[in-house]
């Protein structure tokens, strides 16, 4: 069992909109698990604080932030606007998660719960031994480096339900557009990942 260890936490204010956040870190931590809320949740919801302190228990580190002030949360319009959290999310990323190796994005026209079931069947691996490991696919750092490896089969699995992939670039200065032409893989660089979506 991981053991855990003393954890810095401190409230973050991410511009140009002032959202308000609060990130803590265990001191050799195994990595950063980023909570975006913009559904009617918050990053001072007790439930979002205990799951966060369950992880940082387990030395991940963990920023919980929301993705609307307060005055916009009031319009309860803005809770169900996507094009706005998204753009408010890819802000986040751009502002504070670069070179950070947060996750990926990614755009699907599937139910939420359908293509997240399909997404968890990808995490794990059989190795050359037979045991079965984590396999952290969604980290930037291995999917640039597994994605140009599959095949024409693996890439019609990965892409099932989803149009494209976003993911950072290595050095954290721009982004690339992944998608699946007819088992080929397609990439795009661009610094505005949300020209994807336009």
């Amino acid at each position: 069992m991981t053991r855990p260890q003393s954890v810095t936490s401190s409230d973050v204010i991410i511009p140009p909109h002032a959202l308000a956040g609060t990130l803590a870190l265990p001191k050799s931590a195994h990595g950063l698990i980023v909570f975006a809320h913009g559904s009617g949740s918050s990053h001072l919801s007790p439930r979002n604080i205990a799951v966060a302190k369950a992880l940082n228990g387990r030395n991940f580190g963990t920023f919980l932030f929301d993705l609307l002030t307060q005055e916009e949360e009031a319009d309860r319009a803005n809770v169900f606007d996507i094009p706005l959290l998204a753009e408010r999310l890819i802000e986040a990323w751009r502002t504070d998660g670069l070179g950070q190796s947060w996750g990926l994005f990614l755009s699907s026209s599937e139910e939420q719960s359908h293509i997240r079931h399909r997404l968890r069947t990808f995490n794990q691996a059989k190795l050359p031994d037979g045991r079965m490991a984590l396999f952290r696919w969604w980290d930037p750092r291995v999917f640039r480096v597994y994605l140009p490896t599959c095949n024409a089969d693996h890439l019609a699995t990965l892409f099932a339900g989803v149009d494209h992939y976003v993911c950072e670039n290595e050095d954290g200065a721009g982004f690339t557009i992944y998608r699946n032409h007819e088992g080929t893989l397609v990439r795009e660089h661009t610094c505005d990942p949300m020209r994807s979506n336009r």
